[in-house]
């Protein structure tokens, strides 16, 4: 992996969980948080173009970002955490936000299964979705890097 590859990595995993601790604290992502995830995905954007590899995966994002408004005008999810997951995949690429989302639901399966074994049960509280997000975006981009060494 290039240097540039891992500075882009590592300020990328920081971006999401500086958003991921706002989500957690306050129940909001602000816009100078998002744009520090956007910036890293810009970088990898013109990257890819200059070094001659697909485009497509980071471009999937923009489908992704329109499904996910749909959840959000339904009330499912916070928009914050739409233009989070668009942001993750376009950095990720799709194939690796998919990945990325499934660990998310893990840890999210976890923590519910956490909060109505040893808590008060389940409330009507909103669950920030940005901490399991990162989580997971964090998990992916660590297990890129350990099967990139055990090759």
């Amino acid at each position: 992996m290039s240097a540039f590859k891992i500075v882009m990595d590592v300020s990328f995993v920081a971006a999401l969980l500086l958003c991921a601790d706002s989500d957690r604290r306050i129940h909001e992502i602000p816009g100078l948080f998002l744009w520090s995830v956007a910036l890293p995905g810009l970088l990898q954007f013109g990257y890819s173009i200059g070094a001659g590899q697909a485009v497509w995966p980071y471009l999937c994002a923009f489908p992704v970002f329109v499904l996910l408004l749909i959840f959000w005008h339904r009330g499912f999810i916070g928009g914050g955490d739409v233009k989070l997951m668009a942001l993750m995949c376009f950095y990720m690429g799709i194939n690796m936000t998919v990945i990325s989302c499934s660990v998310s639901c893990l840890i999210l399966g976890v923590a519910g299964i956490y909060s109505l074994l040893w808590k008060k049960g389940i409330t009507e509280k909103r669950i920030p979705l940005a901490p399991s997000l990162a989580l997971g975006g964090a998990a992916t981009l660590a297990a890129q890097y350990a099967l990139a060494i055990f090759r």
